[in-house]
């Protein structure tokens, strides 16, 4: 075994739990209490945008849903089926939804 391997090994266990406990995230009583009223269960605003390009937020997939399956060891049914594209981003296009493409997203075209 490398002479440095066992400190270098203990400075990146020491790291790495630095780093992960300072990234947990904590929620204050007043946050929590919003949850399932102004806040979905993962803390996203329920209400959609003024524009209406975001929905509100409707309750997402039940159980009910996630249950009917087409048969036994099927796929669950495709609860968005009837949903159709508003649009389509193409390299000739994308000029015309610049103002909702990342960088990385415009590279990409």
């Amino acid at each position: 075994m490398h002479q440095l391997t066992k400190p270098v090994s203990g400075l990146i266990i020491l790291i790495t739990s630095i780093a992960s406990s300072s990234l947990s995230a904590k929620v204050g009583v007043q946050e929590a209490a919003m949850l399932g009223k102004e806040l979905t269960p993962l803390g996203a605003q329920q209400a959609g945008n003024a524009d209406g390009s975001i929905p509100a937020w409707q309750g997402g997939i039940s159980n009910a849903t996630l249950d009917e399956r087409v048969g036994p060891n099927e796929p669950v049914n495709n609860p968005f089926a009837d949903d159709k594209p508003l649009f389509t981003i193409t390299a000739s296009n994308m000029a015309d939804y610049q103002e909702y493409l990342t960088p990385g997203q415009q590279a990409l075209f």
